[in-house]
């Protein structure tokens, strides 16, 4: 099965498994489940851990993971520096022509690699989420919780008030993750528990996102960030 393909059914199902925790109404009375235990502690801790999913915080934690690495191995390219650094200098050679940018992408470390490809997935599927946001319109866990609205509601192109469908942090936390994962495997297995950490502490905020908000989300990131990371060599070995 072709990259595109695969990327194809992860979106889809994910969606449609969202799509079906918010039909049946599951996801909501958990929500209302939530609120009726809810303790203000877990509500802190909960909005600590989905900070993760910030947008600059992602891209920081990119650019740290290239800062403790060589910028290539130095076939046939001047290695002009170290680190993330090394990496804009072999990048920038790209304005010399096609054949020195391919010759400085073969080079790069698995690291500059997953910086490199990280940051233009993170910003499609930021604009992809955004969309889909506004054309769907649910409303958030908060509007039906405090403001009576009801949960089925669904207003397109309105406030952020109704933009709960899919959730942006789960979806570029699992859209990083997947990039960083292809890069290093041993770090799948404490990447999968940061994006579910996300996923569940976006639903335990209460005001944020649905359960099915987050499915979709994962998804999304999963999704996107899979069929890139396979057009751009991340996680190819070198022949």
């Amino acid at each position: 099965m072709r990259a595109w393909q695969t990327s194809s059914l992860i979106i889809l199902w994910g969606m449609a498994a969202g799509m079906l925790l918010w039909a049946s109404g599951a996801d909501i009375r958990l929500q209302f489940w939530l609120a009726a235990h809810y303790h203000e502690s877990v509500d802190a801790v909960a909005r600590t851990i989905s900070d993760i999913g910030l947008g600059r915080n992602q891209i920081l934690a990119l650019l740290v993971v290239a800062l403790g690495t060589h910028a290539c191995k130095g076939h046939g390219i001047v290695v002009m520096g170290r680190g993330i650094v090394g990496a804009f200098v072999q990048l920038g050679l790209f304005v010399r022509g096609r054949f020195v940018w391919c010759a400085a992408w073969k080079n790069l470390t698995p690291a500059h690699r997953a910086v490199w490809a990280g940051i233009p997935i993170f910003a499609v599927v930021g604009v992809m989420n955004f969309i889909l946001k506004n054309m769907i319109g649910r409303p958030r866990p908060k509007e039906i919780l405090w403001n009576g609205t009801w949960p089925f509601d669904v207003t397109p192109f309105a406030s952020s008030s109704f933009m709960s469908f899919p959730s942006g942090h789960t979806a570029s936390t699992a859209a990083i993750a997947t990039v960083l994962g292809m890069a290093f495997p041993a770090w799948r297995v404490p990447l999968v528990l940061m994006v579910a950490a996300v996923a569940v502490a976006r639903v335990m905020t209460l005001t944020s996102h649905y359960a099915g908000d987050v499915v979709a989300g994962a998804a999304l990131g999963w999704g996107v960030s899979w069929v890139i990371c396979h057009k751009m060599g991340i996680g190819k070995r070198d022949a």
